[in-house]
């Protein structure tokens, strides 16, 4: 199934995409130069990122 199918998702999706891309870059920055950068805290907003984006993935399949 292609994201284009639900619209309605695609701002969480997109989310998801950059917070994972921040979490991503933030790892090969500590490895480079470790510096305490708030990893846990990036982690942690990619998975709430994910949150939304299941919870609305199951309305949006529920309303279909």
């Amino acid at each position: 199934m292609y994201a284009g199918a639900f619209p309605s998702l695609s701002v969480a999706w997109v989310e998801v995409l950059i917070r994972h891309f921040e979490l991503t870059h933030g790892q090969w920055r500590q490895q480079h130069s470790p510096t305490p950068d708030g990893l846990a805290m990036q982690e942690q907003s990619l998975r709430a990122a994910i949150t939304r984006l299941h919870q609305l993935g199951l309305r949006a399949v529920a309303s279909s």
